[in-house]
């Protein structure tokens, strides 16, 4: 938050400006940006087709693997004085990682369009070739962690975490080939955690949440350390999942409260012959 503390102002307007995006809180912004324009792709995409939207999807994402954002925060720079550095502009590079919004929105909208009977199964190769993708990566980075190489070596731009890097993306595309083509036996097998399925039902309202969390666990306690006992850090999860799950009662109590008041019925207006007749038997009455 140094950039906060340093310039107050700045960071506040820039920040409802969705510029200003520290960290943890820079996935926010792009929530907010993807949940605005999704009607509009997804009107364009049902009435004339996706092809033109996934292809200028796909190009942005590959503009930004050669420094996309860098040019444009440049370019906006020399136009405007921003003040803002650009490490304080978000992790996250919302170009690189639009092509997974795009691709759920096309994929939703044409799986719920064409019936169960209709769907054709992936080829057997596809759907091993996805299996051995995964479970490499799995494997891989649990033996390595976030970055597969030693530090410094180029390669590892390749699984860049924060431009969506070719090779995250592939990992991605796996899970969701294996996650649909399993899709039947998954429902089938796996139990239903039902506090899972509530914390999920309201996830946005549990992920800010749960940022408060973070942030208030780091000023009160500080960042894990050796020295630090294992029984501190049970205690914030245990209490930190407790409260989030908190949140989504309340959240799904508040939904389901203005759910009823939608339903209930509206008292009907009284017709013009109705209230005349009112209107003469309270004369009558008065006489």
């Amino acid at each position: 938050m140094w950039y906060y503390l340093q310039e107050p102002t700045t960071a506040l307007l820039s920040a409802l400006a969705l510029i200003y995006n520290p960290p943890l809180l820079d996935i926010l912004p792009i929530y907010v940006m993807f949940m605005l324009i999704s009607p509009w792709v997804l009107s364009i995409g049902l009435r004339h087709g996706w092809r033109t939207i996934l292809t200028v999807s796909g190009l942005l994402w590959v503009a930004t693997q050669f420094g996309l954002s860098q040019y444009l925060y440049s370019w906006l720079v020399d136009m405007t004085g921003l003040p803002v550095p650009f490490s304080e502009t978000g992790a996250f590079e919302t170009f690189g990682w639009q092509l997974l919004w795009i691709f759920g929105l096309w994929l939703g909208s044409t799986h719920a369009r064409v019936p169960a009977e209709q769907r054709r199964p992936f080829p057997r190769v596809l759907v091993l070739g996805a299996a051995l993708v995964a479970g490499t990566f799995f494997i891989w980075r649990h033996l390595t962690g976030q970055a597969p190489f030693p530090d410094g070596e180029p390669i590892n731009f390749l699984w860049d975490k924060w431009h969506l890097a070719p090779m995250r993306l592939l990992n991605v595309l796996a899970l969701v080939v294996l996650a649909m083509h399993y899709d039947g036996w998954l429902k089938r097998h796996l139990p239903r955690v039902r506090f899972l399925e509530t914390m999920g039902q309201s996830s946005l309202s549990v992920f800010c949440a749960h940022l408060v969390l973070v942030l208030l666990a780091l000023c009160l306690v500080g960042v894990a350390t050796p020295a630090r006992s294992s029984w501190v850090d049970a205690v914030l999860y245990t209490g930190s999942v407790i409260v989030l799950y908190g949140v989504a009662v309340i959240m799904r109590s508040g939904k389901a409260a203005a759910a009823s008041r939608q339903a209930k019925p509206a008292q009907p207006a009284p017709t013009l012959a109705g209230a005349t007749a009112g209107k003469g038997c309270v004369n009558r009455g008065e006489r």
